[in-house]
């Protein structure tokens, strides 16, 4: 395979404001839900650890003189993940980058706009692979329907009804999260991702404006912040995902929808990654291609001759990846 003069010179510059835009773009939230590990393969096992040797209690007495009761674990390599290469450019011809005003950063401008690309893609292979019902297997998950199709443990009252008895979603959500940490062995999930659309229904709900009416006024009226509905849900973070993509064909008219359509998901991060604690999800970074950064990305700058330009071009290798089908729980179809 040749040598391409990208893959001589990775633009350091650039790949640091591409990278400084891709871990604060408040709208999108995949690479601030989980954690990205670095990975020297494209594609490998992920080995974890079977959980019951973890919680069987071996009550072992131990005589004198006798060897102490042994015990073992067994890992499951059952898993893989495969970080795919994508990659955007934008050329700046020698006449464009001519006729810019003096405040037009070509270079800055062509990397934001790549970069906004990867963003894109990193949310909506996040909602793919972990907030679509169709493809996300947690072993809890579900649908928002009408109060009179209600049954527990099985499906919650659409989010954005608001006058319903049965319309709980602050004794729906704690009642699930209690249920999940009593199947996966104790870990309480205390992370959330939801989107636009089901928070603007949280924010108005009874339930959450009821904690905080109390001290209300004409001047200054109940708001639900974000942090009080994660406190009611006894999460530590709750992100929204703000992201928006157009579903039109190039050329057709806009046609914007959210990235995460009508979902919340509720799941366990760790501290840190490690083999021993268990994850919800990670996003596998690829770093074997030249000047890869440690989140899959890369940006380059190189002349297309031919074209009399100069090319601004990102690759980003990244694959978001279930972990552990007990660690999340996904409940979907959350407005009427």
């Amino acid at each position: 395979m040749s040598v391409t003069p990208g893959d001589v010179h990775v633009n350091q510059n650039l790949t640091n404001v591409s990278i400084a835009h891709f871990q604060s773009a408040e709208n999108f939230v995949a690479n601030r839900a989980g954690h990205i590990i670095p990975v020297k393969k494209q594609t490998d096992l992920i080995p974890r650890f079977a959980k019951g040797e973890m919680f069987r209690d071996a009550e072992a007495l131990r005589a004198p003189g006798t060897e102490s009761h042994g015990v073992g674990y067994e890992l499951d390599t059952a898993l893989t993940y495969y970080a795919k290469v994508r990659g955007w450019h934008h050329d700046i011809t020698a006449q464009v980058r001519a006729n810019s005003d003096d405040w037009i950063n070509q270079d800055r401008t062509a990397t934001r706009l790549v970069t906004n690309k990867g963003l894109l893609r990193s949310d909506r292979m996040f909602v793919a692979n972990l907030m679509t019902n169709a493809t996300a297997a947690w072993d809890i998950k579900m649908a928002g329907v009408a109060t009179g199709a209600y049954a527990a443990d099985t499906n919650v009252v659409h989010f954005n009804d608001h006058t319903s008895a049965s319309a709980n979603p602050i004794y729906e959500v704690r009642r699930v999260l209690t249920r999940a940490q009593l199947a996966n062995g104790g870990f309480r999930l205390k992370h959330g991702v939801m989107t636009r659309p089901v928070w603007d229904a949280l924010a108005l709900h009874p339930d959450f404006v009821g904690l905080i009416s109390g001290g209300a006024t004409a001047a200054a009226p109940s708001l639900v912040q974000r942090q009080l509905v994660a406190q009611a849900f006894e999460l530590d973070e709750l992100l929204v995902m703000e992201g928006v993509h157009d579903t039109a064909a190039q050329g057709a008219t806009w046609s914007p929808a959210w990235i995460g359509g009508n979902a919340l998901l509720l799941y366990y991060k760790p501290l840190a990654p490690a083999l021993e604690e268990p994850s919800a999800f990670y996003g596998f970074a690829w770093t074997g291609m030249t000047g890869m950064s440690n989140v899959g990305t890369r940006v380059k700058k190189f002349p297309m001759t031919h074209l009399d330009s100069e090319r601004v071009e990102m690759d980003m290798a990244l694959d978001w990846k279930m972990t552990g089908a007990d660690m999340g729980v996904l409940l979907y179809d959350l407005l009427a």
